[in-house]
């Protein structure tokens, strides 16, 4: 299996995503409920200096790399532009950003990734004589 996350930060509502691409065969379920107890994990408890300093590393490197083209740069201006009216802030994320501490994520998790804010998509192949792509929210 192989996991992964993903934020959209747009005008609202934002999106997060978490993935899990599964072996064929291999149970759907178990994957759902290993990353729902990882995103109940960060809720109930703050993420380790470890894990915190990683992220913040990731976030670095993207936001350096993510600036390289002139493309890349609108897109970062655009983004200032139309989600905080104000392009001076273009720049002003990085250290926003590398400040965030363990509970200021844990505290986001318990807002966020609450079980009624929590839509579980499983989607199958077609033609495989597997399960149709089914949809259920969880509770």
């Amino acid at each position: 299996m192989a996991a992964f996350g993903d934020a959209k930060i747009i005008e609202h509502p934002n999106l997060f995503t978490a993935v899990a691409v599964v072996q064929p065969g291999a149970p759907t379920e178990a994957a759902s409920a290993s990353l729902i107890a990882e995103l109940e994990r960060m809720r109930a408890e703050p993420v380790s200096a470890a894990e915190l300093d990683r992220a913040k590393r990731q976030f670095a490197r993207d936001y350096i790399l993510g600036r390289e083209t002139v493309q890349q740069k609108a897109g970062v201006l655009a983004h200032a532009e139309v989600i905080h009216a104000d392009l001076g802030t273009a720049d002003g994320e990085f250290e926003l950003f590398m400040s965030v501490t363990a509970a200021d994520v844990q505290r986001v998790a318990k807002k966020y990734f609450a079980p009624d804010t929590r839509n579980v998509i499983t989607v199958m192949p077609r033609g495989t004589g597997l399960r149709e792509p089914q949809a259920r929210e969880v509770q």
